[in-house]
């Protein structure tokens, strides 16, 4: 039994171990799946995910790129396009 475990481990590493995490902007079908451990949809049908970092201002995010969205666990995260603004009663203004 102790050959099993041994095997195993020279098998993952001779097969190119494990897949590398995905970099920011790549797919992703959970938090698991990214190099930031923050995976996120980038609209409410989408099927897949897109992999993402926190912020905590529009500098920490790429080039076009804002400091808008937020996790179900509340963390706010970068995502693509400018920053939407929000009105007095905390909604958006109308197009």
């Amino acid at each position: 039994m102790r050959a099993l475990p041994i095997f195993f481990f020279t098998f993952v590493f001779l097969a190119g171990g494990c897949p590398e995490p995905h970099r920011y902007g790549e797919p992703c079908e959970g938090d698991r799946d990214c190099a930031s451990g923050l995976c996120v949809s980038p609209s409410q049908n989408a099927e897949k995910g897109v992999c993402t970092v926190s912020c905590s201002t529009g500098d920490d995010c790429p080039r076009g790129h804002s400091c808008r969205g937020a996790t179900n666990a509340g963390v706010v995260v970068c995502l693509p396009g400018p920053a939407v603004p929000f009105g007095d009663q905390g909604q958006a203004p109308p197009p």
